[in-house]
């Protein structure tokens, strides 16, 4: 079901292919979203590929929705929920306005100074009112089968979140080589083989797991090399055969088509540190021509071997040899000895990108960091 389209006035004058395209670009965008209230902060949690506002220009001047106040009278008794006098911070950039939102099932059907009550009135009077945030880095992909729930993420705003990072889609695939990290991690999370037992061997299987679960948040997944070599060579330090080589891109090619959303690596963690750059290259080629993202926890974000912008390069390298998307995790300069090289790291980053590498990067917002987290 899509979101409600009023019917927008033409200006006098305008021809009707004119009027037609005037009508168009203020129309709604199909959006799924949901409403959440926590402690004082409000959010309007915006899921699909819509957007409350529309683009004007490069400069991200944004083109709001605009409707009489005789159209917000009529439409306030289809209101379900009416949120009143919000700062709404659409993520755009621009800079927040005062707004009145109107929800009727589960769309908003209206933005703006609306007159009249709806079912559930919140007021949002020194409150902000956003889209969901979404959270590029975590590590919860078992999470969501023990506790769907979610309600640590949720009670932040977050409504998507990017999981089997660092190469560690510890969930899938599992076979006798995996079982043993799947295992370790069901652990670390408090849970038992009562409540985490795998139904699934392949990676298709973990996001059917994850479905049936009904996560209260939205999930996209990353096929992980390290748990991908495990399950082909183990922990051996060494380089695959052809043989192998071959089964592990079938291996991320099936997981991808599955839907997972992209492949990562650990390269600071055994057994993908004992990687060449060449096996990443192969493995990711199966990312790069699906157009799925390259994500990276480099081989070094130090001064320790081999350094951080060899590290960098080698990422930056494996995005212009595939032609894929880069993502640079957690983009940091790790220890004292590199902590003055920050602008050196946006720096070789932008480079890159002026060069044509896709590559961006991510960063969490505290000055600890700990995989566990």
């Amino acid at each position: 079901m899509g979101a409600a389209k009023p019917s927008l006035p033409c200006e006098k004058g305008d021809d009707d292919q004119e009027c037609q395209e005037s009508q168009d670009d203020k129309r709604h965008r199909d959006l799924d979203h949901h409403v959440h209230v926590h402690a004082g902060l409000f959010h309007i949690f915006l899921w699909g590929d819509g957007g409350l506002f529309r683009r004007e220009s490069q400069h991200h001047t944004v083109l709001k929705w605009e409707w009489s106040r005789d159209q917000m009278a009529n439409w306030s008794a289809m209101f379900d929920v009416l949120i009143k006098n919000g700062l709404v911070l659409d993520g755009t950039g621009s800079p927040g306005y005062r707004a009145d939102i109107g929800v009727r099932g589960d769309r908003i059907v209206a933005i703006g100074e609306i007159e009249g009550e709806g079912k559930n009135v919140i007021d949002a009077t020194g409150s902000v009112v956003t889209p969901g945030f979404i959270d590029l880095h975590a590590h919860s992909d078992l999470s969501f089968l023990i506790d769907p729930n979610a309600d640590s993420k949720l009670r932040q705003g977050v409504t998507l979140e990017l999981v089997g990072n660092c190469g560690m889609s510890y969930c899938a695939p599992l076979n006798e080589r995996t079982m043993e990290i799947y295992e370790g991690w069901l652990s670390r999370m408090g849970g038992d083989r009562s409540n985490g037992e795998p139904g699934w061997t392949e990676f298709g299987g973990f996001l059917d797991a994850l479905s049936d679960a009904g996560s209260a948040i939205n999930v996209a997944t990353q096929i992980g090399h390290n748990q991908v070599r495990s399950a082909v060579i183990g922990a051996d330090a060494r380089a695959p055969s052809y043989e192998e080589l071959e089964a592990m891109r079938r291996i991320v090619a099936e997981a991808l088509d599955a839907g997972a959303m992209g492949f990562s690596t650990g390269l600071y963690f055994p057994p993908g540190y004992y990687s060449l750059t060449d096996e990443i290259i192969a493995l990711n080629q199966e990312a790069a021509d699906r157009n799925r993202l390259y994500s990276s926890h480099t081989r070094s974000e130090s001064d320790e071997p081999p350094g951080l912008f060899v590290a960098l390069n080698e990422a930056i390298e494996i995005g212009r040899r595939t032609g894929g998307r880069v993502e640079v995790s957690h983009v940091k300069a790790h220890g004292p000895r590199v902590w003055d090289r920050s602008a050196q790291i946006l720096e070789t980053i932008r480079d890159a990108r002026h060069d044509d590498v896709d590559v961006a990067g991510d960063q969490y917002p505290y000055t600890a960091c700990g995989t566990p987290l």
